[in-house]
């Protein structure tokens, strides 16, 4: 089955608005501070990785969860260090027996500005 078709079975598809272009450019269809909660799941590569956390994390709102998937590749491991340093790490959570990873805006924020 296609995307559109399995989201009309969910039920969801009037509340979906797909759009066909880059992850990084999408980012910039909303404004900032916009989003709950960022599920990323795109390139494993580090640069993309650290790209797309960089688009995305202005459009969530500070109390907002940054999710991704795939934690268990090193290239999203260093993607996540490029884009946000080292130190983020002690405030990312696993999610035991998945490969997904996520971190609190506002720990993330607090953290930057402290340190």
């Amino acid at each position: 089955k296609d995307f559109l078709s399995n989201m009309e079975e969910a039920g969801i598809l009037s509340d979906i608005v797909p759009m066909r272009m880059l992850s990084v450019e999408a980012a910039k269809e909303f404004d900032d501070e916009f989003f709950d909660l960022i599920f990323i799941d795109g390139g494993h590569d580090a640069d993309s990785v650290s790209e797309d956390i960089s688009a995305w994390l202005p459009k969530l709102k500070n109390d907002g969860f940054l999710l991704g998937h795939d934690i268990h590749m090193q290239g999203v491991v260093n993607g996540i260090v490029k884009a946000l340093g080292e130190e983020v790490f002690k405030g990312v959570w696993y999610l035991y027996g998945s490969k997904i990873w996520s971190i609190e805006k506002h720990n993330l924020i607090t953290r930057i500005t402290v340190e």
